[in-house]
């Protein structure tokens, strides 16, 4: 890649999992060595990962540094969400999310509920078609002093989309709905609004 007339340096070179980069790091098809020469060309370098360790993160850090002139900054993000009463579910299937969300809203809590579909009119199968409105319906229909909503790319308010803090604030869902749309920098400031 280096040596690829395409090839520009940048000015910032990140790698994220570096941990995984570093145990990797002695196998010939790591790229180990290209990894290294970009570093080597950029301004800085980041190293990410959620589990920095001394041992490998900072051994990397330290030797970049040392054999490129580079300084080392570290930052350590220690925002601890779950310690902050937070909860991710991995959940099997379907039924078990509409049965999580119900057992969470019963219980008076916010929910955030990210689903792989839309309410897309183009499928062949009915079953297929309306599903978060769907959902929305029984929601609603279950927990009527509940305010509860569902978008899809062809329905999300561009609010939402582009000044989120502000939307669910004024807005205060007990229950938000999203399709794919929102799978990519979708960042609010950490407002009271779903967890």
């Amino acid at each position: 890649l280096v040596e690829d007339e395409l090839y520009r340096p940048v000015d910032i070179f990140v790698i994220d999992e570096v941990e995984r980069h570093c145990i990797n790091a002695i196998a010939p098809e790591s790229g180990q060595d290209e990894a290294r020469a970009m570093a080597a060309d950029a301004k800085a370098v980041v190293l990410l990962d959620a589990d920095v360790s001394d041992d490998l993160t900072m051994w990397f850090a330290e030797s970049i540094a040392k054999d490129q002139e580079k300084e080392i900054r570290v930052l350590i993000n220690d925002k601890d969400w779950l310690g902050e009463g937070h909860n991710v579910y991995a959940l099997k299937g379907q039924h078990d999310a509409i049965n999580m969300a119900d057992t969470l809203l019963s219980k008076d809590k916010k929910v955030y509920m990210h689903v792989a579909y839309g309410d897309s009119s183009s499928k062949k199968k009915a079953s297929d078609r309306k599903r978060i409105s769907r959902l929305v319906a029984y929601y609603r229909n279950k927990y009527p002093n509940k305010k509860i909503l569902g978008y899809d790319r062809n329905s999300v308010p561009q609010e939402l989309r582009k000044n989120s803090d502000e939307f669910l604030n004024r807005e205060k869902p007990d229950l938000l709905i999203v399709s794919p749309w929102a799978k990519q920098q979708w960042l609010t400031s950490g407002a009271p609004g779903p967890t």
